[in-house]
């Protein structure tokens, strides 16, 4: 959610399909990043583009199906890692 609107730029760049959500306060970018079976959407891919003037407040939630384990818990073979 976007919390202030004395700035310019910082709009939402989503790559993939290749359109911006404008930075307007009280907007939000809600989207599902993965697939029914789990797999990731690629066409989520997004990007915070650069705030020209002033300063950029958001607030970030994110809704998880099921806990996530941190990469440090997790046992990891040479080729899963990221």
């Amino acid at each position: 959610v976007y919390l202030n609107a004395d700035y310019t730029g910082g709009q939402t760049r989503f790559l993939s399909p290749g359109f911006d959500v404008p930075a307007k306060k009280g907007d939000a970018a809600l989207f599902v990043n993965a697939a029914a079976d789990g797999t990731p959407d690629m066409s989520t891919r997004h990007a915070g583009m650069p705030v020209l003037t002033g300063v950029k407040y958001i607030w970030s939630q994110w809704y998880r199906e099921r806990s996530v384990m941190p990469l440090t818990q997790q046992r990891l073979t040479p080729n899963d890692r990221p």
